[in-house]
Order: structure tokens, then sequence, then C-alpha cells
């Protein structure tokens, strides 16, 4: 059989990387193939093979699906620079899953800020990651990952919601639960944005499996 490698992240962009709107962009290498994740603020001019390599990040095994997921996730903590997210669905065993949030603030040195790994058997945290907005307005920005929640004696799909602070031991965590438990497209796709004009952020979570609103699918927005 073929030797397996861990996967490998290759983030490119203007230095420093800074809270501004700079082209940033994440590859993920997965067996010789480049699959690119995220350009969130990137700028429509510029090409990802323009931009200088800035950091190259590499998973911890060859299976814990490292790169499964990125996003910018805003200013997390309130030092003036962005906050990026890595999911690694498939780490530990039986495959938890983890959440990895590095900063921008240079140096950038490879090491994240935050790290939350998934407690539940097969949780798959950070098969999906995005950051919200500032969903109650506190001045620190949040982020969201796809992952699991026990409900009585069952685990069910869920989006746990993490809330900006300018401490790691600080920031907060909401769930929001699948209405429908074994609904598997819930949280396939998460955003944030003020959806109702009251200067909050809400949380918009898409679950294509969901047919108790309509047979393909259905979108919930959550807000503060």
């Amino acid at each position: 059989p073929r030797a397996r490698t861990p996967r490998q992240l290759l983030l490119f962009g203007e230095w420093p990387l800074s809270a501004r709107a700079i082209a940033v962009v994440a590859v993920a290498l997965v067996a010789g193939c480049c699959v690119a994740r995220s350009a969130a603020g990137a700028d429509p001019g510029r090409e990802p093979h323009d931009l200088p390599l800035a950091l190259r990040l590499v998973g911890d095994a060859d299976d814990d699906k490292f790169g499964c997921s990125v996003g910018r996730a805003g200013d997390v903590d309130g030092d003036g620079f962005v906050e990026w997210l890595i999911g690694a669905s498939g780490w530990g065993d039986p495959e938890f899953g983890r959440v990895l949030v590095f900063s921008s603030k240079p140096p950038l040195d490879g090491e994240p800020d935050m790290v939350v790994d998934g407690i539940l058997d097969r949780e798959h945290l950070g098969s999906r990651v995005a950051g919200i907005g500032d969903v109650n307005n506190d001045g620190f920005a949040d982020f969201a990952a796809r992952g699991k929640a026990l409900v009585g004696d069952q685990s069910v799909v869920a989006v746990h919601v993490f809330l900006g602070a300018p401490e790691v031991a600080d920031v907060e965590v909401v769930t929001l639960l699948d209405r429908q438990p074994f609904g598997y497209g819930y949280g396939i796709g998460i955003a944030g944005g003020d959806v109702n004009g009251d200067d909050y952020d809400d949380v918009v979570v898409g679950a294509f499996e969901n047919e108790r609103v309509h047979p393909d699918g259905s979108t919930t927005a959550v807000s503060d």
C-alpha cells in the first residue's frame, strides 16, 4: 500500500497578516492534491500563486483530517489581529475531532492560541468551522464549529458557538442542537450576520437532510 503522510496547510498572504481585509488563502495538501479551502478577504486581482508563502502547518497524524475546514474568525481576543480556524475532524481515537485557533499576530510561529478537542466518540468536531461575527455584541469576534452533544443518553449533531474573550479561559460555549436528532446534515453550513438589524450578529445553520421544514432541507437562524 502507498505510504500516507499527514495533511498540510499552506497559508499564503501579505505580511503582516493583520486585522485588515488582506488576502489569506489556505490550501490543504492531501496525497499530492491541492484543495483551496478559504480565501477570506482575498484581493480579487491576486491569484494564490502570486502571494508569498506565510506559513506551513502539518497535522498530527495521517488520518486526523487536518484542514478539512478552515475559516476566518475575526478578532476573537481583541488584540487587533484576526484569528483563523482549522478543523481536524478525524483527530483522536475514535475520531473526537479538534478545532485549532491561530492568531495572525506576528511572528507566525505555527502554534495555536486555542485548541478545542471533541469529547464524544466520533464527534468529528471541526468538520465545519466558521466565523460568525459578534453574536453578543461585546466587541469580540465569535466563531462556531460543527460537532455533537449529549441529549440524555443520545449523541446528536450540534453546532457549538464560541464567544470571544481576551483570555482563552473566559471563552464561553453555547451549543445549538439539531431539533431532528437523526438529521446528519445539520451544521453542514454555518454563517453569521445581522439578520434582523438589531446590531447583534445572528447564527445561520444549514441542515440539508432535515425534512421537518422542507424535503430538501432547512435553514435556521438563531438570534441572541
